[in-house]
């Protein structure tokens, strides 16, 4: 994926950030376009699932905001519920996460300014990148 994208960023002339500025904004992703910084955070749903529990997505959202002009995160996986609960994601307890609750916490993270992005797998995260 690293590879795929430093290809297109050559082509279309973007500069990349050393990953220390990276990840000091909260990023996987950070680039520079009219003046202004913009950045993604890749999620695979198991991660996303266990950052919403565990209060890192807090942090990297708090670190996002401050650096970037667009925050966004990147929810890369299928999202199932059975039976109204988020269905396990890799072994990970989802700690019955209802779709009304998914729902809060994705609107509580667009209500902070931080847009909400779905890909099913790497290859399409960076394509969507």
């Amino acid at each position: 994926m690293v590879t795929e994208l430093k290809q297109r960023a050559r082509r279309l002339k973007i500069d990349l950030e050393p990953a220390a500025r990276v990840e000091a904004a909260g990023c996987d992703f950070l680039w520079r376009h009219h003046m202004q910084w913009y950045g993604v955070q890749r999620k695979q749903l198991d991660d996303f699932v266990a950052s919403l529990n565990d209060g890192r997505l807090t942090k990297e959202v708090g670190q996002m905001k401050a650096s970037v002009e667009l925050p966004v995160i990147v929810v890369e996986g299928k999202i199932r519920f059975i039976n109204n609960v988020l269905a396990s994601v890799n072994g990970y307890s989802t700690r019955e996460i209802t779709e009304d609750g998914w729902q809060g916490r994705i609107l509580s993270l667009m209500h902070m300014g931080v847009h909400v992005q779905y890909s099913t797998d790497r290859g399409d995260t960076a394509r969507w990148v």
